[in-house]
Formats: structure tokens, C-alpha cells, sequence
């Protein structure tokens, strides 16, 4: 049986502004699993142009998390790298 995955508290991580993008490189046929996992970790991200091994994600408006923590909270990413606007 799989365990849950764990949430991290958002209210504690540091922010970085917001209107730039997230780039994550992943294993080819992991998109929807770093989709899924995005979701639950940065509800505040939109999912947005990906193709095979990369998935990009839109910071909305609100403040997003520090890129540093939310590495390490996307277990499926091998890379993620934060566009600066």
C-alpha cells in the first residue's frame, strides 16, 4: 500500500514574487505524476506548456514559496528552475 504523501506547511516557507514561471525537468512519462504532486504541494501554481521530461508552471499572483524548498517538496522533479519575470 503506498503511504501519503507529506504537505509541507506553506504558511512557513519563505516567498519569492510572483508573475514568473517554474521550469521542472523530469523523468520522460513523469509529467502527470510531477503535475499531480505540484498540485498538492503549490496549490498557488498553474500547470502550464510541457512536453516530454519538462513541465512549466505559472506562478499566479500570490506569493509563491522559495524555489530551494519547493525542490525539494517535487520528488518527481529532477530540476526546477525559477524564471526571474
Amino acid at each position: 500500500m503506498m503511504d501519503a504523501m507529506p504537505q509541507a506547511p506553506l504558511h512557513t516557507l519563505p516567498l519569492v514574487s510572483a508573475g514568473g514561471f517554474l521550469l521542472c525537468g523530469c523523468q520522460p512519462g513523469a509529467e502527470g505524476a510531477l503535475k499531480a504532486r505540484a498540485a498538492v504541494v503549490m496549490p498557488h501554481v498553474r500547470p502550464g506548456a510541457w512536453r516530454r521530461g519538462v513541465v512549466t508552471f505559472r506562478i499566479s499572483d500570490g506569493a509563491a514559496p522559495s524555489t530551494d524548498r519547493v525542490a525539494a517538496e517535487l520528488i518527481f522533479a529532477r530540476a526546477v528552475i525559477q524564471s526571474l519575470g
